[in-house]
C-alpha cells in the first residue's frame, strides 16, 4: 500500500468538498489495492471495479448506473475517476448521460490517463466490433494534476505508456521529440491547447489520432490483452511508416524516426489488420483514414485536411516492410 496524501491531492479533496455534491469515487482492483488506506479514509464511498480494457463495456456502464440508481445518488451527485485511461473513459461516460448530464472530475494514476484521457472530454466504451466506438463529449470540471502516482507504474508500462508522449511530440513539437525534460507536462500543455481550438474534432484535434488506426484495431486483434501504450507504439511507428512509403514523409525523417523505437509487427495478420481498420471512427467509406507526417514534429494538411485515405494494397505493403525490419533499436 502507498499513501496518496499529497498536497496536490489535498487540494483537489478540498474543492470537492467544498462543491457540496453527493460524491463517489470510481476505481479499479489495481489501483484499490496500491492506494488501500488512501481510499478507507476518503470522506464519501468508493466502489472499485476490475481492471482491464474490458471493464469499457456496455455491461460495466449499465452496472455503475444501476448502482448509483440502487444508491440514491441523483442530479446533485459528482463522480471522481480515480485510475487510468480505462477508468476515466467509463466514469466520463456514465457521468454524461446519467441524469442527462451529472459533473465528474479525475484524478490520473497513470501517464496516459493525465496526458491524454483527462485532457480531452472523449470518453466512451468499446464493442465487439471495435475500440470507443460507443460514446460522448463531456468534460471534467476538475483533474488532480499529481505525477506522483506514476511512480507505482511498472518500469515497462510507463515506458509503453510515453507512446502518447511521442506520438504528440511527432505531431506537434519536433523540439520535444529530441529534448524529453519534462516531457509529461508539455504534452499535456500541447494537446490542451489543441482542445481548446478544436473541441469536437471537427478539424485540428484529428491530429491526435496519429498512430491510433492502427492501434485500435491491433488492440481489437488482440482481445486487449496488450496495453493500449504499446499499441500506440506500434501505431506511430506503422504511421510513420505508411507516411514514407505514401511520399509524404522524406526518407531522412523516416530514418530519424525509426531508429529510435523497438517495435515488432511478425505477430500481424495483414487481412484481419485491415479488416479491423475498417470500423475506425474516422473512416468516412470503405478505406481506412490515417494522419500521416510531413515531418517529426508537423503532420501533412493539404487545404486544412488533417485525415487522408490509404489503400488497402499501401497499408499491407508498410505492414510487410515492417515485418522485414525486424526489432529495432530502444527509443
Amino acid at each position: 500500500m502507498i499513501s496518496a496524501k499529497t498536497r496536490e491531492m489535498e487540494i483537489f479533496l478540498e474543492k470537492v468538498m467544498e462543491r457540496g455534491h453527493k460524491v463517489l469515487l470510481i476505481t479499479d482492483e489495481n489501483v484499490a489495492t496500491i492506494y488501500a488506506s488512501f481510499l478507507e479514509n476518503l470522506p464519501f464511498p468508493y466502489l472499485v471495479l476490475s481492471a482491464g480494457e474490458k471493464t469499457k463495456s456496455r455491461e460495466m456502464k449499465s452496472f455503475i448506473e444501476d448502482y448509483l440508481c440502487r444508491g440514491g445518488y441523483l442530479k446533485n451527485t459528482e463522480l471522481i475517476a480515480f485510475g487510468g485511461g480505462v477508468i476515466s473513459d467509463l466514469v466520463g461516460f456514465v457521468s454524461s448521460t446519467y441524469m442527462r448530464g451529472i459533473p465528474f472530475s479525475i484524478i490520473p494514476t497513470t501517464i496516459i490517463g493525465y496526458v491524454d484521457a483527462s485532457v480531452g472530454g472523449k470518453n466512451g466504451i468499446n464493442t465487439s466490433y471495435g475500440k470507443n466506438l460507443i460514446g460522448t463529449f463531456h468534460f471534467p470540471q476538475d483533474v488532480c494534476l499529481e505525477k506522483g502516482f506514476f511512480k507505482t507504474l511498472p518500469k515497462k508500462l510507463y515506458e509503453e505508456q510515453l507512446s502518447e508522449v511521442v506520438k504528440i511530440a511527432l505531431t506537434s513539437d519536433r523540439d520535444l521529440f529530441f529534448s524529453m525534460n519534462d516531457a509529461i507536462a508539455r504534452a499535456r500543455a500541447i494537446k490542451l491547447a489543441i482542445v481548446q481550438k478544436d473541441q469536437k474534432e471537427l478539424g485540428l484535434r484529428k491530429i491526435l489520432n496519429f498512430g491510433h488506426t492502427f492501434a485500435h484495431a491491433y488492440e481489437m486483434l488482440m482481445d486487449y490483452k496488450v496495453s493500449h501504450g504499446k499499441a500506440v507504439w506500434k501505431g506511430i511507428y506503422f504511421a510513420s511508416c505508411l507516411s514514407f512509403h505514401m511520399g509524404i514523409l522524406p526518407e531522412k525523417e523516416w530514418e530519424v524516426i525509426k531508429g529510435r523505437c523497438k517495435e515488432s509487427y511478425s505477430d500481424i495478420d495483414g487481412e484481419k489488420l485491415f479488416t479491423a481498420m475498417l470500423m475506425d471512427k474516422k473512416n468516412e467509406g470503405s478505406t481506412p483514414m490515417f494522419v500521416f507526417l510531413s515531418e517529426i514534429g508537423k503532420v501533412y494538411q493539404p487545404e486544412g485536411k488533417v485525415i487522408h485515405a490509404a489503400e488497402k494494397q499501401m497499408v499491407l505493403k508498410t505492414l510487410e516492410a515492417l515485418k522485414k525490419e525486424g526489432v529495432c533499436t530502444v527509443l
